[in-house]
């Protein structure tokens, strides 16, 4: 089972600063625990959806104006014009924060 919890940097650091001396000290972290939350069984890679948006969001803007011709850079209401490739690669592109549940893949 992999879990996210949310603990404060500081608490982090400190504990692997006394984990060797007392192990015993994770039970500080049973309320983050009880807290966490729970990823599920099979998923895939974990990437911050925001900054896949703001990655796109840079790309050069296209779409097809009222009249329906094709324009650079529209300025009014127009319908957006995106490869399907550009967006793959983008979201690929992005770091992974937590890897894909490979053991739910195996079964």
């Amino acid at each position: 089972m992999k879990l996210l919890i949310d603990i404060p940097e500081e608490e982090y650091h400190n504990y692997l600063k006394m984990r060797p001396a007392y192990p015993k000290g994770v039970f500080c972290y049973i309320e983050a625990i009880q807290q966490g939350t729970p990823l599920p069984e099979g998923h895939g890679r974990l990437i911050d959806a925001d900054e896949t948006l703001k990655a796109m969001d840079t790309w050069d803007k296209f779409g097809f104006d009222h009249t329906c011709c094709f324009v650079r850079e529209p300025k009014d209401d127009y319908i957006t014009y995106v490869h399907y490739d550009d967006m793959v690669k983008a979201v690929n592109g992005m770091p992974t924060i937590i890897e894909a549940d490979k053991e739910a893949d195996n079964e």
